[in-house]
């Protein structure tokens, strides 16, 4: 196929040497593996790489037909910038031995709903996601002595609580935007964002700090197809746990890690097309 013989000599001429895997398990935890570009060939980026053990992902397959497959989608590659030589891309989920495309994958049931909104008449469905994340100094917990109580500490630079002798604490539920100095997130968001854009072909509308005092930020990106939104929105949290841990930091998608603090949600704008008029 034209498409592997292009993408086989790009990865070449880029130098790659890695090219990571990328998936979800049913509860949506992202999971990979790392390929050897050598072992790559037109036949096996069709036939599927990286032999998957599919009982030991959460929500798959029992013990006994665990063989699962892994479909490069090449059109989701981008070079990986914080690692040498390493690219990634999404890749679908099959049953082994040329089986078909396995009815778990979360990539394959937004193409089955995609295809549900055409079935019923109508031409379009798009989604823009927008996505609350804090991200943390430093959080420090115990566990190891259940019987004496066990305990959690959330260290953030710009919280209510902050012990790093910053001037600009943000009260609870004070933390919608602030402007810098008091805004202590916003370069850290800024490095997210151009990484998004530059990187991995977002199109980043906003970035801000949101209601939560320690350190609780939102990017916005442009409105995509299900599967892209969907797709994007994965990205984008390997994008900012990466980031924020570059920076000696923790991003967290929990919805309300901070007692009597905004929790993080995903307000979700959807609309569906019927030629050019939207339904809702």
């Amino acid at each position: 196929m034209a498409e592997v013989d292009e993408f086989l000599k790009r990865i070449e001429t880029e130098n790659v040497r890695w090219l990571d895997l990328q998936f979800v398990d049913l509860a949506g935890a992202l999971q990979h593996t790392t390929i050897a570009t050598h072992e790559l060939t037109e036949d096996s980026v069709l036939a599927g790489l990286g032999r998957l053990d599919g009982s030991s992902i959460r929500g798959f397959q029992g013990i006994a037909e665990s063989d699962l497959v892994l479909l490069p989608d090449l059109s989701t590659y981008h070079p990986i910038p914080w690692e040498m030589r390493a690219g990634l891309c999404y890749a679908n989920i099959g049953e082994a031995f040329g089986g078909d495309r396995y009815p778990k994958d979360s990539r394959f049931i937004a193409e089955r709903a995609e295809i549900a909104v055409k079935s019923a008449g109508y031409t379009n469905a798009f989604l823009g996601p927008e996505v609350e994340f804090y991200i943390f100094d430093s959080v420090a917990y115990n566990t190891s002595m259940p019987y004496r109580g066990q305990s959690y500490q959330i260290e953030s630079r710009d919280g209510a609580w902050n012990s790093f002798g910053q001037n600009f604490p943000i009260g609870f539920k004070r933390g919608y935007y602030p402007a810098p100095p008091q805004d202590l997130m916003q370069l850290v968001r800024m490095q997210i964002s151009e990484v998004l854009e530059d990187s991995f072909g977002f199109e980043v509308e906003c970035h801000h700090h949101e209601v939560g005092s320690a350190g609780q930020g939102e990017i916005t990106f442009k409105y995509d197809s299900l599967g892209g939104a969907a797709d994007k929105v994965v990205l984008l949290k390997y994008v900012i746990k990466n980031i924020a841990a570059a920076n000696n930091q923790i991003a967290t998608f929990m919805p309300k890690p901070i007692y009597g603090d905004n929790g993080s949600g995903m307000h979700t704008h959807v609309s569906i097309w019927k030629n050019n008029s939207n339904t809702f």
